[in-house]
């Protein structure tokens, strides 16, 4: 029994060097992603990184106020060549709700 004991704790010891080998690999994991990101925020922005931000003109605005609750966003995103992001904040934006235009 004394012998296994002594089994059982020097496996416990080779654990405990295990799991401190996968802690010390996620840290670096985490160090690594966050010199990434560092990174990418250090580098300057240019005409091909900058994102475009596309007014939203009189027309676009009318089309989504009168077919808010008529078409599916996917096809007044498609419609609008807009993301389905962008329609939902601009609806937002103008207080559209489900229950705008309906008549």
């Amino acid at each position: 029994m004394e012998q296994r004991l002594k089994e059982v704790q020097v496996e416990q010891i080779n654990m405990q060097s295990v799991d401190t080998r996968y802690f010390e690999l996620m840290a670096m994991e985490r160090q690594l992603k966050n010199d990434i990101y560092n990174a990418k925020l250090a580098e300057p922005v240019t005409e091909e990184t900058a994102p475009v931000i596309k007014p939203w003109s009189e027309q676009e605005v009318s089309y989504l106020r009168k077919f808010y609750n008529m078409l599916t966003k996917e096809q007044l995103s498609d419609d609008l060549e807009r993301t389905i992001g962008a329609v939902y904040s601009k609806a937002y934006a103008l207080n559209l709700t489900s229950k705008d235009n309906e008549e």
